[in-house]
Formats: C-alpha cells, structure tokens, sequence
C-alpha cells in the first residue's frame, strides 16, 4: 500500500487503523535471548521474524513496524554490530514487507 492509500482510507473509512504489537516479547518467547539484541534475528532468524510480522497481519494489522527498535549503528555496537547496521537494517525491511502483503502497510 501507497501512502497516499494509507491517507485516503484513514480520512474515508471511519474505522480503527490497527498496529502491531511488541516484537521483542513475541522474539522472546520464539528463543531470542540476551545478550544478543532482538535486531540480530533479522540475519539470525529470519523465519521467526516473518513468523511474528505474518501473525500480526493474520490478526487484522494495517501496518507492521520493523524489527528495528535498536538498530542504530550506536546501540548494535554494544554488540560490535556497527559494520553491520545497513544489513541489519535492510533485512528487517525486507522481512517485513515479504511478510506484509498486499494491503498492510
């Protein structure tokens, strides 16, 4: 979806626009586990990423965030991530427009 889309159906619709939820307690419950960050399963685990971002949109989200709370190249070099953060980065994007379809932005 367009963002002109997302605008015309927000002004027109008169209905709720539902978001995602938190992805780092759903991660967690899917194996991810500190130190590591929740943005290392976007090359780690990718399959578990699309996984969450698939059911939120199964339970009727409009739209989804990245999985990219912490994915600053400041707060990926605590883990010396830093060369890292465009891959990072570009992987949660991909996974989540993959996971999104047609319709959610």
């Amino acid at each position: 979806m367009k963002r002109n889309e997302l605008i015309d159906r927000l002004k027109g619709s008169g209905r709720v626009v539902l978001l995602d939820g938190g992805m780092g307690s759903l991660l967690a419950e899917r194996g991810w586990t500190p130190p590591s960050l929740p943005e290392e399963m976007n090359l780690d685990h990718p399959g578990t990423v699309e996984g969450i971002h698939r059911a939120y949109c199964e339970a009727g989200a409009d739209i989804i965030e990245t999985n990219t709370f912490g994915g600053s190249a400041l707060k990926l070099a605590c883990r010396g991530l830093d060369s890292k953060t465009r891959e990072i980065n570009a992987a949660a994007a991909r996974l989540a427009r993959r996971s999104a379809g047609r319709g959610v932005l």
